[in-house]
C-alpha cells in the first residue's frame, strides 16, 4: 500500500516487493541494488515543527527520489526503532 500522508510505499509494501525482486534477481542471476537513506534530524523536525511538517519533508524527499529514478524503481518509507520515519 501507499502511505497517504507521504505518497510513498509503506514498509509492508516495500518488503513484499523486495522479496519478489530478490527472488527474480536470483532466478535470472542478475544483480539487485538497494539503497537506504537514514534521514538524520527527522525527530527534531517532528518535535519542533510537528508531524505534519515531518510528513511534508518525507513527501518532498520522495518526490525528488522518484524524479531521479526509473519508473520501475521503488521508493518507500519505513519506521525506525525510534519511531521516526525514514526513506529506505
Amino acid at each position: 500500500g501507499t502511505d497517504p500522508k507521504t505518497g510513498l510505499l509503506t514498509n509492508e509494501a516495500f518488503r513484499r516487493i523486495a522479496r519478489s525482486e530478490m527472488a527474480r534477481a536470483r532466478r535470472h542471476a542478475r544483480p539487485l541494488v538497494a539503497v537506504m537513506l537514514d534521514l538524520d534530524g527527522m525527530k527534531s523536525v517532528n518535535t519542533s515543527r510537528g508531524h505534519l511538517a515531518g510528513e511534508a519533508v518525507l513527501a518532498s524527499i520522495g518526490l525528488v527520489l522518484r524524479g531521479a529514478m526509473r519508473t520501475e524503481d521503488v521508493v518507500a518509507v519505513a519506521i525506525t526503532r525510534s519511531g521516526v520515519p525514514s526513506t529506505p
